[in-house]
């Protein structure tokens, strides 16, 4: 019989190898109730699905609606650590609806394109194999949750080694809670297609482990989130940014005018974000032009010194950016002057707005509401 997919246990993941096929297998036509269920026998349609308009759908159409149910793996959603067997779990459900369902998603290699740290080897390993050579998702979370199935989730070093080989496929790069250094020795060859790369240490990772960071050949990134990071002059040049989020250096210095490089030559920045870092100023006041990001949707800065703040207010400009957010204690010196033209203009095309500043952060308040406080 088909298998209870509602009665699954809620950790468990089914390999493709271990999915029922063949007589053995009852399908569910769209649109049908539980009493048209017959076994299937010779044919693999169950009774009432014949001339269903799903029957009719091109191949290639119907892959794309199946494709819309599914859930995201957009960036932002990978930071739930069970995102990846959400996923995988809705995949095996859509599989038992109808044949022809299961039939599509078994051969559209962009289902299976996805390798988690929180699944079991094997199902990995089905993914990559059928995933063709399509880009990869590759998810790594090393919080430690008691799954059902422990002893069936790899190892840091063996989730690592396993998908090295597909480096050169990866796209989207989640890793979050790291501890070991050693994890990115695995990490030292290009990935050419790589564009949305996430990494959140828990312990330091230093800038001699960054130097050979997928091999310093990072020409498509878009997406840049780094914790625990920094970028040294030496470290894997990027540029073309329009995600920028760096982290806690942990007394590690920056240069600003490194970062500042990295900034410019991103001119399409839609998200810049500086949380805790110890840049290191110029020894001597050099005159620099300002850097004009006309896409600059969000700039927030937290925990910096308040030159470190002021120099880069000064420095950089997004005359269309919607939200700020800053530490009062960082800016209410002299940086503030800064912000004159951009909150006159806020004012001019907003109605009676108000600009809040409290211990927890600052908000403007006007017809459309931009929120710039601590979260």
């Amino acid at each position: 019989p088909a298998a209870n997919t509602e009665g699954m246990d809620e950790p468990a993941i089914q390999t493709v190898e271990n999915v029922p096929h063949g007589r053995s297998q009852r399908a569910l036509a769209p649109k049908t109730t539980p009493s048209s269920f017959v076994p299937t026998g010779g044919q693999n349609t169950p009774q009432g699905a014949r001339g269903s308009p799903f029957d009719k759908l091109p191949t290639e159409l119907l892959s794309v609606i199946l494709q819309s149910s599914l859930p995201s793996l957009e960036m932002h959603a990978l930071s739930d650590p069970m995102c990846c067997r959400n996923y995988m779990r809705a995949i095996f459900r859509i599989r038992f609806v109808a044949v022809l369902w299961k039939e599509t998603l078994d051969g559209s290699p962009w289902v299976w394109a996805i390798a988690s740290s929180t699944f079991p080897t094997q199902q990995n390993a089905s993914n990559i194999r059928r995933s063709a050579e399509l880009p990869l998702t590759i998810h790594y979370s090393g919080r430690p949750f008691l799954w059902e199935n422990q002893d069936e989730i790899p190892a840091n070093i063996q989730f690592l080694q396993l998908t090295k080989p597909t480096l050169h496929r990866w796209k989207v790069a989640w890793f979050d809670s790291l501890e070991q250094n050693d994890l990115f020795q695995c990490l030292d060859q290009p990935a050419i297609l790589l564009q949305e790369l996430h990494i959140h240490s828990l312990t330091f990772i230093s800038p001699d482990t960054e130097h050979y960071l997928f091999g310093e050949q990072l020409p498509n990134m878009k997406h840049l989130d780094l914790d625990g990071m920094v970028l040294p002059a030496h470290a894997v040049p990027v540029y073309g940014l329009r995600f920028l989020d760096l982290g806690h250096s942990l007394g590690q210095s920056i240069p600003v005018e490194r970062l500042l490089e990295v900034v410019g030559g991103s001119p399409g920045l839609e998200h810049l974000g500086l949380t805790k870092l110890d840049l290191q100023m110029p020894s001597t006041l050099v005159t620099k032009s300002t850097i004009v990001l006309n896409r600059l949707q969000s700039f927030r800065l937290r925990d910096l010194r308040g030159e470190e703040a002021d120099y880069l207010i000064r420095h950089i400009q997004g005359p269309h950016c919607i939200q700020y957010g800053f530490d009062p204690s960082s800016i209410l010196d002299t940086a503030l002057q800064a912000f004159e033209p951009v909150l006159q203009q806020i004012h001019r095309t907003t109605d009676e707005s108000s600009l809040d500043i409290e211990g927890g952060g600052i908000a403007w308040n006007g017809a459309e509401t931009i929120h710039t406080s601590g979260g």
